[in-house]
């Protein structure tokens, strides 16, 4: 095997380790440059979207069940509420937006939306489209990582999200899991917090 070959075999094994997050941190730097490169392969190497996305519905139903939105003041969050009320429907409704949201997530890396450049429309389809269609279009970048806990598979880090379209920042706090491949996200565990400042942000005039 000549020189050529054996560089070439080397820039790719790097290449491969690199889209791997072998410390959580990893994780944020992984999920920056899949939004950059608009490349959703490398956002879920980083992110167990499906995990993450039910985690998520979960939290909001917790939230607007425990504080019910008015539909004068709050239509959207009612729709959402609504859809996620009470019934023997409920799981598979949760499933269902789940998906949603994580094919939502899917398409902003994708779809250059979180870039800030985005070059295809916000999906119009779907029960959650009013909702999401409502989403800033500014850049996303997360910033200011730092793990606050750490044991065996298990690390919480967290992490500011900034959006660069209203200068919002918003923080997060990431519960990962290490797997075979290194650290992915699985939950958001301040997701009802966050909630209520998005629902205290809609409110406001």
């Amino acid at each position: 095997m000549n020189r050529c070959l054996w560089a070439s075999l080397a820039a790719f094994l790097l290449c491969v380790g690199a889209a791997h997050a072998s410390d959580p941190l990893d994780t944020i730097v992984l999920i920056n440059r899949s939004i950059e490169t608009q490349n959703p392969a490398l956002l879920e190497r980083a992110v167990d979207l499906s995990a993450l996305s039910n985690h998520v519905v979960q939290g909001v139903a917790r939230q607007l069940a425990a504080d019910p939105p008015l539909l004068e003041h709050e239509p959207l969050a009612v729709l959402v509420a609504r859809l996620l009320g009470p019934g023997q429907q409920e799981s598979e409704m949760m499933r269902v937006l789940a998906e949603e949201g994580r094919r939502y997530l899917v398409w902003g890396v994708a779809g250059g939306a979180f870039a800030g450049q985005p070059h295809e429309e916000v999906p119009r389809e779907g029960l959650l489209a009013a909702v999401l269609a409502q989403v800033s279009p500014g850049r996303k970048e997360l910033r200011a990582a730092q793990v606050v806990e750490e044991e065996g598979p298990h690390a919480v880090v967290e992490v500011d999200l900034v959006d660069h379209g209203t200068g919002a920042v918003y923080p997060l706090a990431l519960r990962l899991a290490r797997g075979k491949e290194g650290w992915r996200v699985v939950a958001l565990l301040n997701v009802e917090s966050l909630v209520a400042r998005i629902r205290a942000e809609a409110r406001t005039p």
